[in-house]
């Protein structure tokens, strides 16, 4: 159909319930399918192998979380490394940005924005 962008299928993981319906709520109008979202790394790596999602819009935690949210950051991108990813955190620490775009995510936004 002319002027229909195709679906694309996305995943959302975020600590905080409000920002996964936040962020869906954002996705919508732009043509993503959320086909799952969870406040773990755990169900969300499960996820990415039973969805194979185009995006992965993924908050990363700040402080004594922040190696775990990357390293699960990493582990998403080597399960499906054509997907793109948008990393979300609180914080703009340099490393953390700098890790995050290493490990493979597309792009970082800071929830603020």
């Amino acid at each position: 159909m002319l002027g229909v962008t195709p679906s694309r299928r996305g995943i959302i993981v975020d600590s905080l319930p409000l920002w996964l319906r936040a962020i869906e709520a954002t996705l919508t109008p732009l043509s993503v399918e959320v086909v799952h979202k969870t406040t773990n790394w755990s169900d969300a790596l499960r996820a990415l192998e039973t969805h194979q999602p185009e995006l992965l819009v993924a908050g990363i935690d700040s402080g004594e979380r922040l190696p775990d949210s990357l390293a699960a950051l990493a582990a998403a991108v080597a399960r499906n490394p054509r997907m793109k990813v948008i990393a979300m955190s609180n914080e703009a620490e340099a490393g953390a940005i700098e890790t995050a775009l290493a490990g493979g995510a597309t792009a970082f936004v800071m929830k603020s924005a």
